[in-house]
């Protein structure tokens, strides 16, 4: 196959020169299907998003951490507090800080066999994936398909490890996301603008399936 400057998106990389100030989230490992996000700056890098999957990968789930009653991170008051506190994570097999801790649900990815996979915004609605995400193409999910209004984002390669988020609205980068260098650096988004604050759910959601299939197209 050829290389990964290839699937380079000229005028994204072309918007993306400058600097990477803004709300900077670093990821604990290299896996878009079971991750911590920490918000860089607060105390301790507390855990700020958790990203947890299945075993069979079918179903991927995006949190909020809440410690003390503070939620860490881009708000969404949409979401709901589930009633489960957090010793531990589990499912990423340590402890990763999170005692005392709860959870908001901000969305969840379904990936089926048979029918079309699904992409949930809670408290807002399920979208069909392929409906809400095409091309790396996506919309603001506070509208619906069908709404003639609706603000259209794309994800684009700069370089070889980075991505950047761009909106057609303001032709501005909104996030940038870096994958890791083993040993060096770890993977890290950065939110740029505050439209990708206020909609963060979607920002994250669109990034995990984006890289994810990138990730695929560099194995064949």
């Amino acid at each position: 196959m050829d290389s990964q400057l290839t699937l380079v998106d000229p005028h994204i990389a072309a918007l993306a020169q400058g600097d990477e100030g803004g709300v900077v989230l670093l990821f604990q490992g290299s896996s878009m299907l079971n991750n911590v996000l920490h918000l860089r700056g607060s105390e301790n890098n507390f855990p700020a998003y958790i990203i947890q999957s299945n075993r069979t990968a079918s179903q991927t789930e995006i949190r909020r951490v809440v410690r003390g009653g503070v939620e860490l991170g881009p708000t969404n008051s949409r979401s709901t507090i589930t009633s489960t506190a957090l010793a531990s994570n589990s499912a990423l097999g340590e402890d990763n800080g999170f005692a005392g801790g709860q959870v908001v649900v901000i969305s969840r990815i379904f990936r089926n066999d048979v029918l079309p996979d699904v992409v949930e915004f809670v408290g807002i609605h399920s979208l069909q994936r392929k409906k809400w995400l095409k091309h790396k193409r996506f919309f603001d999910p506070r509208f619906t398909s069908t709404d003639e209004n609706k603000i259209y984002f794309v994800w684009g390669r700069v370089d070889r490890r980075q991505l950047a988020l761009y909106s057609e609205a303001s032709n501005e980068i909104i996030a940038r996301f870096w994958t890791h260098i083993p040993g060096v650096e770890p993977a890290k988004l950065v939110l740029t603008r505050p439209d990708a604050e206020i909609m963060f759910e979607a920002v994250i959601t669109s990034l995990i399936l984006v890289e994810q299939k990138y990730r695929v197209m560099e194995k064949i």
